[in-house]
């Protein structure tokens, strides 16, 4: 009898430790930021068509794809944006970094610039509800800043305005 009560003892211990090791695993990985990896170019869903680099953008949730958006310096990009994914707010665009803010619509759904300077940049929706990224290399991939956050894109614009006035 003493031995089946061990066992009993040895069973609940496994188990509960067990419990509370899923539990662990379960709220470390929900507080961890996600940090997108960069991609080569051609699997970023960027094309080269007629000189210019092509992106066809889209979106999940919040989160605009592909991310990061590989692009090249000095070579004309467009974004082509999926106005079947991305609706609402999220069709007001803004790349501070590049000067770009535009509402697109499915008439007029590209936006057009010139990447010329080499870094990370945040982009997001008017709102800052729907976020992106854009890594802009002289030929490699740069690594993502997994640290850019709303707030570094509110300030840029913030900073842009003030700077008009």
């Amino acid at each position: 009898m003493k031995k089946k009560h061990a066992l009993s003892v040895i069973g609940a211990v496994f188990m509960i430790s067990f419990f509370i090791l899923a539990a662990h695993a379960v709220v470390t990985n929900g507080s961890q930021s996600v940090n997108y990896k960069p991609v080569p170019q051609a699997a970023s869903g960027v094309t080269l068509q007629d000189g210019k680099q092509v992106v066809k953008l889209y979106m999940k949730g919040s989160t605009y794809f592909p991310n990061p958006i590989s692009l090249k310096k000095d070579v004309p990009a467009v974004l082509e944006v999926d106005t079947s994914s991305i609706t609402g707010c999220f069709r007001s665009i803004q790349i501070p970094a590049f000067g770009i803010r535009k509402t697109v619509s499915p008439s007029n759904n590209k936006i057009e610039f010139t990447p010329n300077k080499v870094g990370t940049f945040a982009f997001s929706c008017y709102m800052n509800m729907g976020k992106g990224q854009i890594a802009v290399g002289d030929g490699a991939v740069l690594p993502v800043n997994p640290n850019l956050t709303v707030q570094d894109v509110t300030q840029t614009i913030i900073c842009e305005e003030n700077a008009t006035k």
